[in-house]
């Protein structure tokens, strides 16, 4: 797991120096975190935003032991082991029948799974899909099609799901306001390198309106999708975020600077 402050638990270490839009006007009064629940056009969110100047973001898969972690209770004891403590958490993207990263993962700098620019049936072949990453200059969201080995080579987290919610300001040109293929969806969207927005439906929406929440409301030109009816947020001190029996792969972890 990577993180952006040095600790001797991780091999590759990194400080963001960017200086970004934060989120409060008053940088006295920032925060790793702020939780809102938000109303857009008649649906609920969760809506998790994390200012990269006062947090970081790592990712776990595996345990000491080389297997899954599977759950939050899991990956916070593998963290505590490690001296971190997460201050939010939810699943990292699509995953397979193994319980691997879908796609591109990387993990601490290393890769841990390539990108996978197959053709496939469900949401993560809805091309064009995605990768979430996070580099020496903050966090990015971008089309598989455009990431090439060399920033492969340095990035520090990342995470392939798809589709692409949002890609240079742009709606998936497969989204259709009158969809009716509702679920509980989750993803990630970037404002700025130091400004990401993690959020979480409350009950079933169509790409198109989650798309949009992304665009139109939290002002993010890049989003991506992590996955459906499955997905969860973690945070300490709120009775309806906490570990429950959830199974997934790759989960992003967030802790204070």
């Amino acid at each position: 797991m990577h993180l952006f402050r040095p600790r001797p638990c991780f091999a590759l270490l990194v400080t963001v120096t960017m200086c970004c839009a934060a989120f409060a006007a008053d940088d006295s009064k920032a925060q790793p975190i702020r939780y809102e629940r938000m109303a857009f056009e008649g649906a609920e969110f969760h809506v998790v935003q994390v200012d990269l100047r006062e947090a970081q973001v790592g990712a776990v898969w595996r345990g000491e032991d080389g297997k899954p972690l599977m759950t939050f209770a899991n990956a916070l004891e593998h963290c505590r082991s490690k001296s971190l403590e997460p201050l939010f958490m939810t699943n990292a993207g699509i995953f397979t029948p193994g319980i691997a990263p879908g796609g591109l993962y990387v993990e601490s700098g290393a890769v841990r799974v390539p990108v996978n620019r197959n053709e496939g049936k469900g949401n993560f072949h809805l091309k064009p899909n995605g990768v979430f990453f996070l580099d020496t200059e903050g966090a990015h969201v971008q089309d598989t099609e455009l990431v090439h080995e060399d920033a492969v080579r340095k990035m520090l987290v990342a995470t392939q799901s798809g589709p692409l919610l949002v890609g240079d300001g742009k709606l998936h040109p497969g989204f259709r306001r009158e969809s009716e293929n509702k679920k509980v969806r989750s993803g990630v969207g970037v404002r700025t390198p130091l400004d990401v927005c993690f959020v979480l439906s409350e009950g079933e929406v169509n790409f198109h309106l989650f798309a949009r929440l992304f665009l139109e409301s939290l002002q993010c030109q890049n989003a991506l999708y992590l996955d459906g009816v499955i997905s969860q947020f973690y945070m300490p001190g709120k009775p309806e975020f906490q570990p429950g029996l959830e199974q997934f792969a790759a989960m992003l972890v967030v802790t204070a600077k």
